[in-house]
């Protein structure tokens, strides 16, 4: 199955749209009421949930296997915490890739201005895995 963003949009779901998804999908994951405007945050100023206490930024990209990427305006990242999904099935089921801190980005993230849109790119091989998300309630690692 193809998954790419130009097979993405043509089947309906353009890049906001699939940034949606993607933290729907990560909501739903954590158990989170998934409504921006309840959560009192404007996601486009780099901040999409909270959980346990921390701030998070979905990062959604329309392959698999492709790094968080943070675009240079919202760098340095504002949230706590920076989540990868990527597609399994565009319309119906998401992956959550993994997690890294604000401190890891900036530790490890390399500025891509190759890029067709220029921005930090942070591998997913680096990535956390999302059942050691900390909820400051159960013993996860700390970050």
């Amino acid at each position: 199955m193809e998954r790419t963003y130009e097979h993405l949009v043509r089947n309906g779901l353009e890049p906001r749209a699939m940034g949606r998804c993607g933290e729907a999908a990560l909501a739903q994951h954590l158990g989170i009421d998934y409504r921006a405007e309840a959560n009192g945050f404007d996601p486009d100023r780099g901040v999409d949930l909270r959980y346990g206490g921390s701030t998070i930024e979905v990062k959604t990209t329309s392959r698999q296997q492709q790094s968080l990427l943070v675009p240079h305006y919202q760098w340095p990242l504002r949230a706590d915490i920076a989540v990868l999904v990527w597609p399994v099935d565009p319309l119906r089921l998401w992956a959550i890739v993994g997690w890294a801190t604000r401190a890891d980005l900036g530790a490890h993230a390399v500025w891509r201005g190759d890029l067709p849109k220029a921005c930090y790119q942070f591998p997913y091989t680096r990535l956390r895995p999302i059942a050691w998300l900390p909820n400051h309630t159960s013993s996860s690692p700390s970050f």
